[in-house]
């Protein structure tokens, strides 16, 4: 036999922020230069049955089959193009997927009697937060193929990387590197952006040079210029401040040229619009249709970060100064544990949760601690946080 006509299934999972309903599967085929036939890629949801009302989402589960020399080459490969593919899915649905690594491998080729395997052991650890956004299957096949069919595809698959690799970041304290990434997108659609824009107005690099105030008696040379200009005034859509602090950020991050201090408060301002307006232009240069684009803009406008809870306790302790630690701690602190009582699915296909979170106080002899609020944040969202002031103490 052929050993390049083996058939081989690789299958992973990823704990991403999203869901794909449980009735449904997200299928694509992608030829690979790697392999004489398409590789075949299903995406869908990982149901575990916890004895709760419903069975729960545990992230997705990827499988892919297709045709290798062998075991290894095919968990490499197929791997990797997994992980391309879910840079689509995440930009499609705005909300971070993981990277995806093998879990179980086998030869599957018929007629014949032994197989190659493989199986690498993760610990299932049962989840307290469950993802609440769906992926538009539909929508995603169509972002696929537009994506796929691009003769900028090398340029667009760049730019969702990026976008990707920011929504890994996209947390509340870790802005300066999603605004970095993001920045980095940009840059590599400016290409991209250009062509459709000429494309569009039916200008020549020359004339639209001189729409956009090009001097050719000063320093920039005509490329430059509208290299320059594309990223201002199409990519940020005009918005010359966000694009100023962005670019900011990025180029002083890379280079040393600021403190991480300096450059954390500048991120946390534009790192909302500078992730929109990446996202969008994905989007819309992908080759989509405009009401399909605005269908994924519109109904995914918050990004997600992983799936974290973030928790806070306000309060005041009694005790001597000096006593406040239990012996043998260093700290008087607070154990909080959390644990899911019900979950259950609601008409519209949503999970709805209940917890028992319960907090044992670690404290000195005699020290007493009087909690007054506890604040609960969706650490997936990039919010401003707001900070007590003395009147709040």
């Amino acid at each position: 036999m052929n050993e390049q006509s083996k058939i081989f299934c690789v299958v992973g999972r990823s704990r991403a922020s999203f869901f794909i309903k449980p009735d449904e599967k997200l299928i694509l085929s992608v030829n690979d230069s790697c392999n004489p036939r398409a590789i075949d890629f299903c995406f869908q949801t990982h149901l575990v049955d916890r004895g709760f009302e419903t069975p729960i989402p545990e992230g997705l589960r990827i499988e892919a089959r297709g045709t290798a020399s062998d075991l290894k080459s095919a968990i490499e490969q197929y791997t990797n193009k997994a992980n391309d593919l879910a840079g689509i899915l995440s930009v499609s649905a705005n909300a971070y997927i993981p990277p995806i690594e093998a879990e179980l491998s086998f030869d599957d080729t018929p007629g014949i009697q032994e197989h190659e395997y493989f199986q690498s052991f993760v610990k299932e650890d049962q989840p307290t937060e469950i993802p609440n956004r769906t992926l538009d299957c539909e929508m995603t096949l169509k972002f696929f193929g537009t994506v796929a069919n691009s003769i900028h595809q090398a340029r667009l698959m760049r730019a969702i990387g990026q976008y990707s690799a920011a929504l890994g970041h996209w947390r509340p304290g870790a802005e300066m590197m999603c605004v970095a990434h993001c920045f980095m997108g940009i840059e590599a659609l400016k290409p991209v952006a250009l062509e459709r824009h000429r494309l569009q107005t039916g200008l020549s690099k020359e004339q639209l040079a001189c729409e956009w105030g090009f001097a050719a008696t000063g320093r920039q040379k005509l490329n430059e210029f509208l290299d320059v200009q594309v990223r201002e005034r199409v990519l940020f859509n005009g918005d010359q401040d966000c694009r100023r602090k962005t670019k900011k950020v990025s180029d002083d991050f890379e280079h040393g040229l600021s403190n991480f201090s300096e450059l954390h408060p500048i991120a946390r301002e534009v790192v909302v619009p500078t992730a929109r307006y990446l996202r969008t232009a994905i989007l819309t240069l992908s080759g989509l249709q405009e009401t399909e684009a605005s269908a994924l803009i519109n109904g995914y406008e918050q990004p997600r970060g992983p799936v974290k809870v973030i928790k806070y306790v306000w309060g005041r302790l009694q005790g001597a100064g000096g006593a406040l630690a239990q012996q043998g701690q260093a700290y008087p602190y607070l154990r909080w544990q959390s644990k899911l009582l019900r979950v259950w699915r609601d008409n519209q296909g949503k999970y709805s949760t209940r917890h028992d979170d319960n907090m044992t106080a670690v404290l000195g002899d005699g020290v007493k601690l009087t909690p007054e609020r506890t604040e609960v944040w969706d650490g997936s969202i990039v919010r401003t946080v707001p900070i007590p002031t003395q009147a709040d103490q």
